[in-house]
């Protein structure tokens, strides 16, 4: 328990001061209230001292209750809220028509497409990743937002799970759709931004070279994460991994090789060392007022001093 403003309590022995300090004594009986100026509050005046004295401090609870109040009593309690405080991540998906192939060995030893893996695993990826915004663009020739960054889990979850290879061209731009999604990423700063590129293939004729893109997001302080699918290289022109993880590491990222669907337990296990999910710590502070408790007992005092005081006098006529 604690006041707002203690120091209105030192009012408190202004009644004393008032009583006590040289001639103010006689202006007592009309400096609390009128039915006491017909009453003798002389102690020495009469027998009745102990049936009256406490009607003579009724006053002076009234003023202690109406003191406090005004000091306005308070009860503080806090609450900590730990809540997670995720990311920007931004999800840069390759759809050209080599997504298609057939060649990702899923749990029941059957094989799934390149894309149905990297769907399913990003699904899984976005119930694990809580507190992060999620955005999701989808690259080929073109790059095409599908959704900008956002919270809500399910508009993303449906826009990925509809989904589907061609519609952005063959070809691989991957300079060109890094770059445009590091862009994006201006448009709406944030402490901590992450781009997750998925992709099969190598880059055919971006504008902007691969290398030249995770530099720029070296310097905008986005951090790059490159995830390389298929089981299969085409021998005629095979992945460069050693291009992508350079790419990867020009930012502070990863890189990441998945030959199966399994594969991607293990990658969000080291994405999320990568990129631990942190907790924010909040304190709420909660103040109660009881001031409307000493007001009511001022209330309360001065209803019933007026009863009291007519029976102090009934009892003292009485006795005369």
């Amino acid at each position: 328990m604690s006041f707002e403003s203690p120091w209105i309590l030192w009012a408190l022995i202004l009644p004393f001061a008032w009583r006590w300090l040289g001639p103010w004594r006689g202006f007592i009986p009309k400096l609390w209230l009128p039915v006491l100026a017909e009453m003798d509050l002389d102690p020495k005046s009469h027998n009745g001292v102990s049936s009256r004295s406490w009607v003579d401090r009724i006053p002076l609870l009234i003023w202690a209750c109406i003191v406090v109040a005004l000091a306005n009593p308070m009860q503080s309690s806090s609450l900590t809220i730990e809540a997670p405080s995720g990311r920007d991540i931004q999800v840069v998906m390759d759809t050209s028509q080599s997504m298609e192939s057939s060649d990702m060995a899923a749990a029941e030893g059957e094989f799934i497409s390149r894309l149905t893996a990297v769907k399913q695993a990003l699904l899984s990826f976005s119930e694990q990743r809580e507190g992060d915004r999620l955005g999701l663009i989808t690259f080929g020739e073109q790059s095409f937002v599908l959704t900008q960054i956002t919270d809500n889990r399910s508009l993303w979850a449906y826009m990925l799970s509809g989904l589907e290879t061609g519609f952005t061209g063959d070809s691989t731009r991957l300079g060109d759709a890094l770059g445009y999604a590091t862009a994006l990423f201006l448009e709406a700063p944030a402490a901590r931004q992450v781009i997750i590129l998925m992709t099969d293939g190598n880059d055919t004729g971006s504008d902007l070279p691969p290398l030249e893109a995770g530099r720029l997001a070296a310097a905008l302080n986005v951090r790059l994460h490159i995830i390389a699918v298929g089981a299969e290289e085409d021998q005629l022109d095979p992945i460069n991994v050693s291009l992508l993880a350079r790419i990867a590491h020009e930012s502070g990222g990863e890189f990441y090789r998945a030959q199966s669907q399994s594969d991607f337990d293990a990658i969000w296990r080291s994405f999320d060392t990568a990129e631990p999910i942190q907790e924010r710590t909040q304190v709420v502070v909660t103040h109660t007022s009881w001031s409307a408790w000493p007001l009511g007992g001022a209330l309360l005092l001065s209803v019933v001093m007026p009863f009291a005081a007519g029976m102090v006098r009934s009892k003292a006529g009485g006795q005369s």
